[in-house]
C-alpha cells in the first residue's frame, strides 16, 4: 500500500481550498491539511512535515514570494505548488522561487491531480518548472479543440470569464 502524502494547502477562499481538499482526499493518496492565512501556514509548515503545499496568491496576511521564501527555508525538499496573481505563472518573482507547478482559478479537476503528481516527481534538486505558454484560442481557428478535453475545458473556461452567453451557446 502507498504511503500517504502530506500536503498543505493555503487558500483565503474556503470554497476553493475544500474543493482542492476534496479532490485529493479522494484519491486516498494524500492526506490535506486546509489553511487560510499564510501566518496560520508558516506555523503548520514548523510543527509538521509536508511533502507538498498549494499555495493560493490571495492570502491575507503575506505576499506569495514572501511565503514562498519562509516555506523554502523551514523545508528546503518542499514541493510547491502555486495559484499565481492574475493566473500568470510567468510572473519573474515565482519563476525564480523555485516553484514546482502552476494551478489557474478556476481549474480543471484532473489538472490538479495531473499538477499535483508532476510536482511530487520532481527532484527536489530539479530545475524550476517553465510556466506553461498559452497560445490565445481565437473564435476564428476551427473547432478541433472540441476533440481534445482538456484544451475545450480550457477554452470554456475562458469563455465563462469572457461572457457567460458564449459558453451557453456552445454547451
Amino acid at each position: 500500500m502507498a504511503e500517504v502524502i502530506s500536503v498543505l494547502v493555503a487558500s483565503a477562499t474556503p470554497g476553493f481550498g475544500e474543493l482542492i481538499q476534496q479532490t485529493l482526499e479522494e484519491t486516498g493518496l494524500y492526506k490535506v491539511l486546509l489553511i487560510d492565512s499564510g501566518s496560520e501556514a508558516l506555523d503548520c509548515m514548523q510543527s509538521m512535515p509536508f511533502s507538498l503545499a498549494i499555495l493560493d496568491s490571495f492570502l491575507p496576511d503575506v505576499t506569495l514570494p514572501q511565503l514562498i521564501s519562509e516555506f523554502k527555508k523551514i523545508s528546503p525538499a518542499i514541493h510547491l505548488v502555486v495559484i499565481p496573481p492574475n493566473n500568470d505563472p510567468s510572473d519573474p518573482e515565482l519563476v525564480q522561487a523555485g516553484v514546482h507547478g502552476f494551478l489557474t482559478k478556476p481549474f480543471y479537476l484532473p489538472d490538479l491531480l495531473d499538477t499535483v503528481s508532476e510536482a511530487l516527481h520532481q527532484g527536489s534538486s530539479a530545475e524550476t518548472q517553465t510556466p506553461p505558454q498559452f497560445a490565445p484560442l481565437n473564435h476564428t481557428q476551427g473547432l478541433d479543440w472540441l476533440q481534445d478535453v482538456s484544451r475545450a475545458a480550457q477554452h470554456l473556461t475562458r469563455l465563462s470569464l469572457e461572457s457567460s452567453a458564449q459558453a451557453a451557446l456552445i454547451v
